[in-house]
């Protein structure tokens, strides 16, 4: 926000009125710039202008009149710019917010010159009043103070150096701490899902015979139909505690209702089962349930293992 002070005041700038004739002294009160200070600009600084045009009678701002943004002087910019109006009793009060910066860089300490520009007030009439928004100086500083040897304080034109600071040690116990308490949870919480899932280390976990069967299976190789029978008849038999046979199915679901939704896939199994050891039609038992239906049973049930777990 720029301050109100200081202001350079201009109510005699003011331009001739272009197309009515009337002069622009009757209707321009006062033109005034307020800034934040005047001195102790560095290159690159931001300087702010609030510019307040004071007009008799009620007048509003032609926009096209107003200075475009960019490139003021080599080493002068408007960055932006803002407008405003209000009313007060009988005068027509315009404001504008400008932002410009500096990239002069003195040597030393001068001053310099913003230039001014004239905007155009226009009535509900058709008439017109030019405003000239004057000059503004402010001060300019360099960065550092220059010496005839160079820099000041080195008569051979060195540069004054700072003792060096020793670093300061950051303390890193509680971070340390926290990493490893992370590290220990996260190490729990992966033991814990591998043995829900009944993997490394715990692939051989008691009361998981169709998680341990499903991995079998994926490792046998293509063709051993008989061999995929005989694995998942063990982990039938794990499961159940007992040598489990085809008539022992709906008492095995009644011991195990976490199998139920199974029961179709479980008696094609069995009746593949028959058909392979006890009539010997492997090709039968293959048509009942290929080696792929078999694996694809015994994913469903250690899903269905571990559920129930």
């Amino acid at each position: 926000m720029v301050g109100r002070k200081p202001v350079v005041s201009a109510a005699a700038a003011v331009l001739a009125l272009a197309g009515s004739g009337i002069g622009a002294e009757a209707q321009i009160v006062d033109v005034s710039i307020a800034s934040e200070r005047t001195v102790g600009y560095l290159i690159g600084d931001l300087i702010r202008h609030r510019v307040e045009i004071v007009a008799e009678g009620d007048w509003s701002l032609a926009p096209a009149t107003l200075p475009k943004t960019g490139r003021r002087t080599y080493w002068l910019e408007l960055g932006g710019l803002a407008s405003g109006q209000r009313r007060e009793g009988g005068r027509s009060i315009v404001t504008l917010d400008l932002v410009y910066q500096t990239f002069y860089a003195p040597l030393e300490a001068r001053q310099q010159t913003i230039p001014g520009f004239a905007v155009t007030l226009a009535a509900p009439d058709g008439r017109t009043v030019g405003a000239a928004v004057p000059a503004w100086r402010f001060g300019v500083s360099p960065l550092r103070e220059l010496a005839a040897g160079g820099v000041s304080g080195q008569a051979g034109g060195g540069v004054d150096i700072l003792p060096a600071e020793p670093p300061r040690p950051v303390p890193t116990r509680n971070a340390a701490v926290r990493a490893v308490a992370a590290a220990g949870l996260a190490a729990l919480a992966g033991l814990a899902l591998a043995h829900h899932h009944a993997v490394f280390p715990f692939a051989a976990r008691r009361g998981r015979p169709f998680a341990a069967v499903r991995r079998a299976l994926r490792r046998l190789p293509t063709g051993h139909h008989r061999d995929a029978l005989t694995l998942l008849h063990r982990a039938f038999d794990r499961a159940a505690g007992r040598r489990l046979f085809a008539e022992d199915i709906e008492a095995f679901l009644a011991e195990h209702p976490v199998y139920a939704a199974e029961r179709s896939g479980i008696a094609a199994f069995f009746a593949a089962s028959v058909a392979a050891f006890y009539a010997d039609a492997p090709a039968d038992a293959e048509a009942l349930m290929p080696a792929a239906d078999i694996g694809r049973l015994a994913d469903r049930l250690a899903a269905a293992e571990r559920r129930g777990a």
